[in-house]
């Protein structure tokens, strides 16, 4: 649309009075080749730059609506609702628990006698691998037993009693049945085994 049709659009929505009716001529301001009007009352209409101004503003709200309906519900950012997890720190402390200690041993060995003794190996043949482990454990311990044939019972309290089968034996010497419980209780939790029983001691004399 050019000037002059935006003059004629203008004059048609205002039509002029009539001179003849008025007594008077039109004024300038009614001219073709004018960008502003007034109507018969004198009031100034809006100039087309305000108009044009009006037009953009309206269409960029159209376009930031248009935009806003092509987005979809998940380009809408809502509240994070991600619930946070406390953290906790557990620390351990490895405790060392004392291994049980050796009572006394019994020195004053009879002849014949009878004794409550810990009794850590039995075998037919000396040179046995448990036989020598037995003694070092003895002597470990603080002990001072021999490898001897000596010990009447003592290889039945480790269960061999086969008839005519002769055993060496390790055991370890002590005063009461309760010091030779907390023997062995000392020696298995050292990792050796044994077992608690009354023997008769010989080869003393």
């Amino acid at each position: 649309m050019n000037h002059d049709q935006i003059n004629e659009l203008v004059r048609k929505a205002n039509p002029v009075p009539d001179p003849s009716r008025l007594g008077t001529t039109p004024p300038p301001s009614y001219e073709r080749d004018t960008v502003q009007t007034r109507t018969p009352s004198g009031r100034q209409r809006r100039p087309r730059g305000i108009l044009v101004g009006l037009a953009a503003v309206a269409a960029v709200f159209l376009i930031g609506i248009a935009l806003n309906f092509q987005r979809g519900p998940g380009d809408i950012a809502g509240p994070d609702t991600t619930l946070s997890t406390p953290t906790t720190t557990t620390s351990t402390t490895s405790t060392t628990v004392p291994l049980p200690e050796f009572p006394s041993e019994r020195t004053d060995l009879v002849q014949g006698g009878d004794t409550w003794a810990v009794v850590l190996a039995a075998a037919p043949d000396m040179g046995d691998p448990e036989i020598e482990a037995a003694r070092t454990a003895a002597v470990t311990a603080g002990f001072t037993p021999g490898i001897s044939d000596c010990d009447a019972g003592a290889a039945a309290v480790l269960g061999m009693t086969e008839p005519g089968v002769h055993y060496y034996t390790v055991s370890v010497y002590l005063n009461s049945e309760a010091d030779a419980e907390a023997a062995l209780a000392a020696f298995v939790a050292r990792g050796t085994e044994g077992a608690v029983g009354l023997i008769q001691t010989f080869c003393l004399d």
